[in-house]
């Protein structure tokens, strides 16, 4: 190879890197607010179970259990 074509490969590999860089940030912004979307929806959900659950009665009132 001469050293034309050595520094044109050098050139498309670099604009390759960072096209791959480029899809990957891409890539990774949906993916990191999936997760910042689960982790509030974990915590909603946490929520309803800290809270005490009512005692079941049957319709005579009478508790279950």
């Amino acid at each position: 190879m001469n050293e034309q074509l050595v520094n044109a490969l050098i050139a498309a590999l670099r604009e390759q890197t960072a096209a791959q860089r480029e899809q990957t940030e891409a890539i990774n912004r949906p993916a990191e607010s999936n997760v910042a979307l689960s982790d509030v929806i974990i915590q909603s959900l946490a929520g309803d179970l800290e809270e005490a659950p009512e005692q079941q009665t049957y319709l005579s009132g009478k508790p279950r259990g």
